[in-house]
Order: structure tokens, then C-alpha cells, then sequence
């Protein structure tokens, strides 16, 4: 019983931290895709003005 407690913790504590990599290379893709669509939306912007 007891070892099943600490290998039922020991896999809860290993999927917390691979949950919290994945979550951060998530983010960090998340953010590059973002800034990309921030320039295109500039671009765009800047693009519209210079037409009128």
C-alpha cells in the first residue's frame, strides 16, 4: 500500500513537470507566433495608409 502511494506521487510529480515544459515551449511558441501576426498586422496597417 505504501508503495503504491510513492509511486502513484512519483508519477504525479513527474507529469506536473513535464506539463510545466511543454507548457512553457507552448508559450514561447505561442508568443513568436503572436509577434509574427503583431509585424504582418503593421505591415498591413502601414500598407493601407500609404494607399490613401
Amino acid at each position: 500500500m505504501i508503495l503504491f502511494v510513492i509511486i502513484r506521487y512519483l508519477i504525479f510529480r513527474l507529469a506536473k513537470v513535464v506539463f510545466l515544459c511543454l507548457q512553457k515551449k507552448f508559450r514561447s511558441i505561442f508568443f513568436c507566433l503572436a509577434t509574427e501576426k503583431h509585424g504582418f498586422l503593421i505591415t498591413f496597417v502601414e500598407n493601407l495608409m500609404s494607399v490613401q
